[in-house]
């Protein structure tokens, strides 16, 4: 887990190597962490549900571009399917999207057997 210094973004990195950036508002990086109480640290594993950055709406509506929050999938080849969630304003514990890498780790473990295998092979004895 990553987090910016101004604590208005997180970056996640799953079991299946998809790396999640979630970003708060648009512009917040000038608020200097001013409406953001981060709840997790670098380097930190954090299980489903975990809350990761507090932040106060009014105050960031009223000092910020905008509210819009971006979750962003940097790596989006890993993801072999995405689930979305209802498409309505979300609350504590909805679904934002659920992501599946399982079928890519797979293939990926698959070929790195298939290249260790073929550089043993192609090594002089």
């Amino acid at each position: 887990m990553q987090r910016h210094g101004a604590g208005h973004a997180v970056t996640l990195k799953t079991a299946g190597e998809v790396e999640v950036l979630m970003h708060v508002g648009i512009d917040t990086v000038t608020l200097k962490g001013q409406g953001f109480t981060p709840r997790v640290n670098v380097g930190d594993k954090v299980e489903t549900g975990a809350p990761l950055i507090e932040f106060d709406l009014d105050y960031i509506a009223t000092h910020a571009k905008s509210l819009l929050t971006e979750v962003i999938i940097s790596n989006g080849e890993r993801v072999s399917q995405t689930i979305y969630g209802s498409g309505l304003p979300a609350h504590v514990g909805h679904l934002l999207t659920g992501l599946n890498a399982d079928q890519y780790a797979a293939e990926m473990r698959g070929q790195l057997a298939a290249e260790s295998f073929l550089s043993e092979r192609s090594r002089p004895h």
